[in-house]
C-alpha cells in the first residue's frame, strides 16, 4: 500500500504530493529499504524521486525536505574520528595500575610503588621515567580527586631510588601553573586546581622545600 500511494504521489510529484511522499519515506522507509521483498521496488521509487528533483526548479524547501527524506531512509556514512589508541602491554598495565587501582590506601600504594620499580628502566627505548610521569600526572587530571595524594606517596616512594622522577614531576607542575596564569582559560580552571593540589600534597610528603610553594603562591597572587 505505501508503495502503491508513494507511485501515485511521483505521477504527480508537486505540491501537497511532496510532503505525502516525504512523509512515507521518513515514517516507514527505512523499514521498507531493510526488508528484502520490498527493496528493489523502493529503490526504483527513490531513483525516480532523485531524477525528478534534478530535472525541475524546486525551491529550497522542497529540496530539504526530499533530502531529509532520503537520509531517513539510507543514513549517510559517517566515519568515527576517534580512533583508539593501541596501547603497549607495558603502557596498559601501567595505566591500569595509576588510574584504576591507585587509591590512599597504604597496601595499595606500597603495591604500586613495588611494581613501578619493576619496571625495564634501563632500557633506553622505552623511557620509563617519561611514561611514569606522564600517567602519574594523568592520574590526577582524569582520576579521583582524592587519589592526588595517593600519588604523591607514590613519588614518595620512588625519591629514593629514582629521583628524577620527582624533578620531572615538580618542572610539570610548575609549568602547567605557569601557563595556566599566562592564558586563563575556564575549561582549564579544574586543571590548575588539580596541580595545585599536587604541589601542596608534594610539599606535605616532604618532598618539596616550603619556599618553592610559597614561591608559586606569590607568582599567583601578584600575576
Amino acid at each position: 500500500v505505501v508503495l502503491r500511494c508513494l507511485r501515485r504521489c511521483l505521477d504527480d510529484f508537486s505540491g501537497y504530493n511532496v510532503d505525502v511522499a516525504c512523509c512515507l519515506l521518513e515514517s516507514c522507509g527505512r523499514y521498507l529499504h531493510r526488508t528484502k521483498h520490498t527493496l528493489a521496488k523502493l529503490t526504483n521509487l527513490m531513483d525516480t524521486m532523485a531524477r525528478i528533483r534534478k530535472t525541475r526548479n524546486f525551491d529550497e524547501r522542497t529540496i530539504a525536505l526530499i533530502n531529509s527524506a532520503f537520509y531517513m531512509v539510507i543514513p549517510p556514512v559517517t566515519r568515527n574520528r576517534q580512533h583508539s589508541k593501541v596501547l603497549s602491554p607495558l603502557e596498559a598495565y601501567l595505566k591500569d595500575l595509576l588510574l584504576v587501582r591507585l587509591v590512599p590506601d597504604q597496601r595499595m600504594i606500597a603495591f604500586v610503588s613495588k611494581q613501578l620499580l619493576r619496571f625495564p628502566w634501563t632500557d633506553v627505548s622505552i623511557e620509563c621515567s617519561v611514561l611514569i610521569v606522564k600517567y602519574l600526572l594523568k592520574a590526577c587530571r582524569k582520576g579521583r580527586f582524592k587519589s592526588i595524594s595517593a600519588v604523591a606517596a607514590v613519588i614518595s616512594n620512588l625519591k629514593k631510588s629514582k629521583p628524577e622522577i620527582l624533578a620531572q614531576i615538580t618542572d610539570a607542575v610548575v609549568e602547567e601553573l605557569q601557563f595556566a596564569m599566562e592564558n586563563p582559560r575556564i575549561h582549564v580552571q579544574q586543571r590548575t586546581i588539580v596541580y595545585a593540589k599536587l604541589l601542596g600534597e608534594l610539599h606535605s610528603h616532604a618532598l618539596l622545600a616550603a619556599s618553592i610553594v610559597f614561591e608559586q603562591l606569590y607568582r599567583l597572587i601578584d600575576f
